[in-house]
């Protein structure tokens, strides 16, 4: 029977072993170029040799590394920090794992399934990629290579995530630092070329293919190496963004979508000036910050008549039951020329971030709340 303090002990040293194998596996992939063309001897030795010996020292030190924390699993940690940090799940991620919230979040299980599937996909073409090398121990050594250096791609873009967090800031974006990984900051509409910053971390990848492949001319070399620089991070980046959308679209993943209700809503007109009242209730969020400023106002024939005044304090509307508001806003003269009469019926309608334009309020999306309401 083994010693209790025996189990603690193999547990920890293998979970501190698998970090230490984690992060040599990032750096041999990060090294990868240099290895395989220069064959720099970057792992220390007592007795000299050549590099090329040394070059083959450093492929038994990643299969060693292997036998901890398999290609596959590296490859997996990486997309999940990758998707993570572009979709701003990461801490909600950590704080479920670390149980730190008791409340479900469906996003973390969309996210899982979302990695799971990206790995699945590279997995398969790279398999399919190096079917043609008869060697079996030649094809199962690329076969790791090429998964640490699809890894590579999935590092460049956590680390453009992570510096275009660490930018914005506390900044609400309304995609997040995701356009970061994009040529000029759009998304996909419907594919975008990625930041031209991911083609050097898509080197690694390409040295991998056209040596397992033993390309030996230049012109073959060539014709597999470009497309995989140029064209296997923007493959990545949008098979990410569009995986991942695609299972939040499930209804098994996807949130209730946070809307807001509007009931007895009434505005009086004096002086250029319209006070709205309404009794308004969230549904699909506990309490929810409206800034009058977002709402518009529209008469009973659905004709814009003006928009909340800025600066008013923020309105919490609760999902427990229908809030009582009221707000000032200001008669726009230039778009409505026959102003309402002192008193009308009224229906607010909520600014959409998405369609830049008022929508009914049941049907908007709502914007992030902008502060604590007063």
């Amino acid at each position: 029977m083994l010693d209790p303090l025996q189990v603690l002990d193999g547990l920890v040293k293998g979970i501190v072993l698998a970090a230490y194998d984690f992060v040599r596996l990032t750096a041999v992939g990060l090294a990868l170029p240099l290895i395989a063309f220069l064959r720099l001897p970057i792992i220390a030795s007592r007795t000299p040799s050549t590099p090329l010996a040394a070059t083959r020292r450093v492929w038994l030190y990643v299969r060693s590394a292997d036998r901890r924390i398999s290609s596959l699993t590296y490859l997996v940690l990486w997309i999940l920090l990758a998707v993570s940090l572009f979709s701003e799940s990461g801490s909600r991620l950590a704080q479920t794992v670390a149980g730190l919230t008791k409340t479900p979040d469906v996003q973390i299980p969309a996210l899982l399934a979302a990695v799971l599937l990206i790995a699945i996909v590279v997995d398969v073409s790279i398999r399919a990629s190096l079917w043609s090398v008869h060697n079996r121990i030649r094809r199962q050594l690329y076969e790791l290579l090429a998964r640490i250096a699809v890894a590579n791609i999935f590092v460049g873009m956590s680390i453009i995530v992570a510096v275009e967090s660490y930018r914005i800031g506390n900044a609400w974006a309304l995609f997040g630092p995701l356009p970061a990984l994009l040529w000029n900051g759009r998304l996909p509409q419907p594919l975008s070329y990625n930041t031209p910053y991911l083609l050097l971390f898509s080197i690694s990848l390409a040295l991998v293919m056209i040596k397992g492949l033993v390309f030996r001319d230049w012109k073959r070399r060539a014709y597999v190496a470009l497309p995989i620089i140029f064209l296997a991070p923007a493959l990545l980046v949008n098979a990410s963004f569009y995986l991942y959308a695609g299972v939040l679209t499930i209804k098994l993943f996807s949130p209730e979508r946070p809307t807001l209700t509007q009931q007895f809503t009434r505005c009086t007109f004096s002086a250029a000036k319209i006070r709205a009242t309404a009794l308004l209730r969230v549904r699909g969020s506990g309490t929810f910050a409206v800034d009058p400023h977002d709402l518009g106002i529209y008469d009973g024939s659905s004709r814009y008549v003006g928009r909340g005044d800025e600066g008013q304090p923020l309105i919490a509307v609760s999902d427990r039951q229908f809030t009582p508001i009221t707000f000032a806003a200001t008669f726009d003269s230039v778009q409505v020329h026959n102003p309402p009469g002192s008193k009308f019926d009224c229906e607010l309608k909520l600014f959409d971030v998405l369609s830049d334009a008022f929508r009914p309020v049941e049907d908007a999306v709502l914007p992030p709340s902008k502060g604590e309401p007063q």
